[in-house]
């Protein structure tokens, strides 16, 4: 009778331990993206992009990635770097942000994703490409 209570408990430890971890990562993220709001209220754009990168990349190393909060913190921090003049790292991160919205069929997104490439390569000068 000893062996079943050993698994269960095993896997009771498991359960919690993943959704503690998953938890935290959230929280973490979370608490990366409010810094990074904070940061552009104050026009501090480049400051809150590498806010807004932090989370993406807290969000990727979690167990379980929140695709949709993944998509938004990526489309932010390609907001923010169009905003300090770094085109490069915007156009980075829209297409980030526009792949996952085509992996999450969000075709509203995915509109508004490749209006930012334009106006980020049209402000850049690149036209044939906006």
């Amino acid at each position: 009778m000893q062996k079943p209570i050993t698994i269960l408990l095993c896997i009771l430890l498991i359960f919690f331990s993943s959704t503690q971890s998953y938890s935290q990562s959230h929280t973490l993220a979370d608490k990366y993206r409010n810094k990074a709001q904070e940061l552009k209220k104050t026009r501090q754009y480049l400051k809150a992009a590498q806010m807004y990168v932090k989370a993406t990349e807290i969000e990727k190393e979690g167990p379980n990635p929140n695709l949709s909060n993944l998509s938004l913190a990526l489309n932010e921090a390609g907001y923010c770097y169009d905003l300090a003049g770094r085109y490069d790292q915007a156009i980075k991160y829209y297409k980030e942000a526009l792949a996952i919205d085509k992996k999450l069929g969000r075709e509203q997104d995915v509109a508004i994703r490749l209006n930012s490439i334009g106006l980020v390569y049209y402000a850049w000068g690149q036209y044939a490409r906006a």
